[in-house]
């Protein structure tokens, strides 16, 4: 296996306090239940050689942002900031605009699979201010992004988690019928996320390669949802070590770079 790069940049990463925000998902009692503080982020980080990252939000409350924007700043110029708005109210090109004068802050998330048609003034605010918009979408049922695509073709749009629930055999084909759509829109982007030891890695990397080209990618963790932090970026070299030096260097931390604009 080829050694880590020298530069990862992990596109996905989530801290969370309770006792300062509400996490309706966390289950009590459960492995997430817990708080995961920056520090214990950079805990985690330290052994991999992680040059920078991206903090995506994870209560889906305006009050967590400033605080992410907070400690991405303590964390350095190579991090950013995935908030949220709430996109149906009158104000939210205001909150956009106003967020959007932070050194740190990189966008909004939706999870287009619970939340109603976003205004279409909010995501014109993102595309004014070269904000990104992700989103969290079940790739089966993907209308409501159909028509985010098509009526903002500015909008610079991340797909987190290979677009939602992993393809099985069963279902792969249906999978790149869905992705290849979306692929052919230029602003679209798709997230290498949210994977583990059971996903078709190798397979649904070819295969977003061939879809978006490699410029389209971005390697993300997902992590602590995702636990094993050291067991999948092991297993992610396993399958980038069978690509160019240059495609590794992409998926890993030049796209990212780029495409939050980190470094600066």
């Amino acid at each position: 296996m080829a050694p880590e790069p020298e530069a990862i940049i992990d596109s996905h990463l989530h801290i969370w306090d309770r006792s300062r925000f509400p996490y309706h998902w966390i289950l009590p009692g459960s492995a997430l239940d817990r708080d995961v503080l920056p520090e214990t982020l950079r805990l985690c980080l330290y052994p991999h050689q992680i040059a920078g990252g991206v903090l995506v939000e994870a209560s889906n409350t305006p009050a967590e942002t400033p605080w992410l924007l907070e400690v991405a700043q303590a964390f350095g110029p190579d991090w950013g900031v995935i908030g949220w708005v709430d996109t149906a109210t009158p104000h939210a090109p205001n909150d956009i605009r106003a967020l959007a004068h932070h050194q740190a802050f990189r966008g909004i998330r939706l999870n287009l699979m619970h939340t109603t048609r976003p205004a279409a003034a909010a995501l014109h605010a993102l595309a004014d201010h070269n904000c990104v918009l992700e989103v969290l979408i079940d790739w089966r049922t993907p209308e409501a992004l159909w028509s985010i695509i098509e009526q903002h073709p500015q909008l610079v749009i991340v797909i987190d988690h290979f677009g939602g629930p992993t393809p099985t055999d069963d279902t792969l084909l249906l999978w790149q019928q869905t992705m290849s759509r979306l692929a052919a829109c230029d602003n679209v982007v798709l997230k290498i996320s949210s994977f583990g030891p059971d996903t078709p890695l190798a397979v649904l990397i070819d295969l977003a390669a061939c879809l978006f080209g490699t410029q389209r990618l971005v390697f993300g963790s997902n992590w602590p949802i995702i636990s094993d932090y050291h067991g999948m970026l092991k297993q992610l070299h396993q399958v980038l070590v069978q690509h160019s030096q240059a495609v590794r260097a992409a998926l890993l931390a030049q796209n990212a770079a780029r495409i939050y604009r980190l470094g600066g």
